[in-house]
């Protein structure tokens, strides 16, 4: 066996260890067990499962390409990153507090809770489906080339698909949240040390910063040149567009709701902030740093930047083999952990708020055992699919947060006003993702830089201000919605 298949065979045998450990600790068979660990979420599990969840494959494979094609303005990535953490600030205290009152178990149930509109709670519920399964799909094709790149093609890419899926598949069925949680810790701290270990080493093999830098001016000025004004505009677009529709992902809103108490949230959500400086730039500084030692390929793949500069650094024996196989463990580390949580929160929106609306009589026990069920549903379904191979990691990227997005207003609104009402969200969010979907079908991307998917937000976000200017009008209240007043949520 080559290193790397034994540094990979041991890592898949912690995980199901740790699959089997969360097991035994379950205190139940309840939805709110298996899918929030029964809200006992301490601040260091809690920290390594947001930063798992948060920092996927696409760190390592898509924000490294994106910055090797687009250079120095990739920086903006890092305040993107900050910016989802300041989202989540703005209500996530709130909306924990709520979940532990009420034991919501889906982003939906604080929809119906507050708004009283299944309708609203379906539409949301849909949006996050269609985002979640966007993900899983990236994420199971990722699985697939890193299993070829680690066994130098010994290991068929369906097989890899295969193989990583069912073991996602086991130690999720088996321990639920608890599960997915304690392996995010192994799988976050593999990332972070995987990806200070690749800055180290490309730092020490390349010329430098400041060598490289000036060879991609003479070269390639575009790369460091300072940008125009319409690609500030399609920066400006995607740091809203991810910066708010990552902060409801419903993956991580469980996570809100998984939280032990408040103080362990908002110490990791402090914490989150700075992660962008260890997590983010140093994929943007690799990416960049890569033109050292992958000079003039402009016909490299973006998403085939970190697997081409780690086979140039083995192949000048700069690593070792074991260094490498470690470095590619901590890549489908990071895709994994994404993987388990999406597909952990996919399965149960689908058992609570699809099949448990639809037959009303299921109890609560009998939803926790279909949700399993559904999970290796999805997993066999997105198996098939994987064989035809998606646009970039980026563009899927974009394509999930221009729908994703279309939930945020109703979020945070919701949770500073009580004065949006349903009917004014349901047509707000039902006119973006109208919009949305429009625009992907025309295949138009960006309008003056600006994405479809945030222009169909910002129509979204003016239909609901308008309900809440006409409800406070109604009320004799107030049009302007005041983030320190409290509200009774609407049954």
């Amino acid at each position: 066996m080559t290193p790397a298949l034994a540094i990979v065979a041991a890592y898949l045998l912690v995980l199901l260890f740790l699959g089997f450990w969360g097991r035994r600790r379950r205190a139940g068979d309840s939805m709110r067990d298996f899918y929030l660990a029964n809200n006992e979420l301490g601040f260091f599990v809690l920290l390594s499962t947001l930063y798992a969840s948060q920092y996927s494959g696409n760190t390592f494979l898509g924000y490294t390409g994106q910055a090797y094609a687009t250079g120095f303005g990739f920086l903006m990535s890092v305040g993107m990153m900050m910016s989802v953490v300041l989202v989540y600030l703005l209500f996530a205290p709130r909306l924990h507090a709520l979940a532990h009152r009420h034991a919501y178990v889906t982003p939906a149930d604080w929809v119906r809770h507050r708004f009283g509109d299944r309708r609203l709670a379906l539409l949301v519920s849909l949006l996050m489906i269609a985002g979640l399964v966007n993900y899983l799909y990236a994420q199971f094709l990722a699985m697939g080339h890193m299993t070829v790149g680690l066994s130098a093609g010994r290991v068929p890419f369906a097989a890899g698909v295969v193989g990583l899926a069912i073991v996602i598949g086991v130690y999720e069925t088996l321990g639920g949240m608890r599960s997915v949680a304690w392996t995010d810790v192994v799988q976050g701290l593999l990332l972070f040390v995987g990806l200070l270990a690749v800055l180290f080493v490309v730092l020490e093999r390349s010329e430098g910063l400041g060598t490289v830098s000036a060879e991609l001016a003479r070269s390639q000025p575009r790369l460091v040149a300072v940008p125009a004004w319409s690609v500030c505009a399609r920066w400006g677009s995607t740091l809203f567009l991810l910066g708010f529709g990552s902060a409801v992902y419903p993956h991580a809103l469980q996570r809100i709701y998984a939280a032990r108490d408040g103080k362990a949230l908002q110490r990791s959500l402090r914490v989150m902030v700075c992660m962008p400086l260890f997590t983010t730039l140093v994929v943007v500084m690799v990416g960049i740093l890569a033109h050292g030692l992958l000079p003039g390929r402009t016909d490299l793949e973006t998403d085939q930047v970190m697997p081409e500069l780690l086979a140039q650094l083995a192949s000048d024996g700069f690593l070792p083999e074991w260094a490498v196989a470690l470095v590619l463990t901590a890549v489908l580390a990071a895709i994994m952990s994404t993987a388990d949580s999406a597909l952990l929160s996919l399965s149960s929106i689908l058992a609570r708020d699809v099949l448990g609306q639809w037959r009303s009589s299921l109890t609560d026990a009998q939803l926790a055992r279909a949700g399993k069920w559904l999970s290796w549903l999805l997993i066999a379904a997105l198996v098939l699919l994987a064989v035809r191979p998606p646009t970039t990691l980026w563009r899927l990227i974009e394509i999930k947060m221009e729908l994703l997005v279309q939930a945020a207003p109703v979020f945070l609104l919701g949770l500073r006003t009580r004065h949006l009402d349903g009917a004014p969200a349901l047509r707000a969010v039902a006119v973006g993702t109208t919009l949305a979907l429009l625009a992907f079908y025309l295949g138009v991307e960006r309008v003056g830089g600006v994405h479809a998917g945030t222009l169909a937000c910002f129509v979204n976000i003016a239909i609901c201000l308008h309900g809440i200017r006409r409800a406070a009008r109604a009320s004799g209240k107030s049009q302007i919605p005041d983030p320190k007043s409290s509200f009774s949520i609407r049954r």
